[in-house]
């Protein structure tokens, strides 16, 4: 779901153009007393001119704070940071030690001047296209997102909330698709069994904008209508519609569709409509149009429960009320 590229420099050739500087952009980790702790009790790895121990937790520290980054630059609109630095500051006070990794860049909206890469081509020179180029921190993180996809494929209903449990949280938002599937294509109870895994799933939907997350936990129920014949099939329309609820991801006009396109959600959309319909992160002026159509959706259709239109017809209020 996170494309945004990082460049340590902040000039290149031709065929990439900075189309709009957003802003300056930091991310930190702190690290406190165990660190070191563990740090010496490693000490012995010095041999040979280097501690391989203590060189692979910064690297580790890195990647998360390009992840932080990345995340942040996504979040205003970028899909690139430039000029990015690292510093690894030690801190020292009342006898306790902590180290501090600070990582900053320029959140920016970068171009690929294809016309220009194509001409330069024809006349055999040869270009550097940066934009294109996999650097190492990337080449690692796509390695270690291939070995969880593949334990995810390979998951049954014994493994699969061990392997959730086991994904690194810096990939769990991009491997969301991925893991919404295999819930849905594992004849099981959607394995949230520890705190842990729920965290790690509600804080990884609560990193995407509103109108994603929407549009994505909307576009499950569409991919789970095909296992309607599974045993767990309206236990995992509930887990889907608690997702909904509990990141604030209700969107008016994909409940109104989601009515009418088809029957099996109706008990599913009633439910949220009846108790979450102002569990939203943003409300906007076109809710109003949406609700209104809701409500048109929803008067022609037997419900269960008779508080959905007066539940609509008070939001619709509200809103008229907070935009007029």
């Amino acid at each position: 779901m996170n494309r945004v590229k990082v460049f340590t420099n902040s000039t290149f050739n031709e065929t990439i153009k900075i189309e709009k500087y957003l802003q300056p952009v930091t991310y930190h980790v702190v690290l406190g007393i165990n660190f070191f702790a563990d740090f010496m009790s490693s000490f012995s790895d010095f041999f040979g001119g280097r501690s391989q121990s203590y060189q692979s937790r910064l690297e580790s520290i890195n990647h998360e704070v390009i992840k932080g980054i990345k995340d942040k630059t996504y979040k205003l609109g970028g899909n690139a940071a430039i000029d990015l630095k690292i510093d690894n500051d030690e801190i020292s006070a009342q006898g306790k030690s902590m180290i501090m990794v600070t990582a900053i860049a320029n959140a920016v909206v970068i171009k690929e001047n294809k016309a220009v890469k194509s001409e330069a081509e024809n006349r055999n020179e040869k270009i550097e296209d940066t934009l294109g180029a996999i650097n190492y921190v990337d080449f690692e993180d796509y390695a270690l997102k291939d070995k969880f996809l593949k334990s995810l494929n390979e998951a049954d209903r014994l493994s699969f909330g061990t392997v959730l449990f086991k994904i690194d949280d810096r990939y769990f938002a991009d491997l969301l698709p991925d893991i919404f599937q295999a819930i849905v294509k594992i004849d099981l109870d959607p394995p949230l069994n520890t705190d842990e895994v729920k965290n790690k799933l509600q804080n990884s939907l609560s990193s995407l904008a509103y109108k994603e997350r929407s549009e994505f936990l909307f576009s499950q129920y569409y991919d789970l209508l095909e296992f309607s014949d599974h045993q767990n099939f309206h236990k995992k329309l509930r887990f889907i519609t608690n997702r909904i609820e509990q990141t604030k991801s209700v969107n008016y006009k994909l409940i109104s569709e989601a009515f009418r396109r088809d029957d099996r959600l109706h008990d599913q959309m009633e439910e949220l409509v009846a108790y979450s319909i102002a569990k939203k992160s943003l409300f906007f002026k076109s809710d109003i149009e949406y609700l209104k159509d809701l409500l048109d959706v929803t008067s022609s259709i037997d419900l269960k429960k008779s508080n959905v239109s007066p539940t609509i017809e008070k939001m619709i209020s509200l809103l008229e009320g907070m935009f007029n």
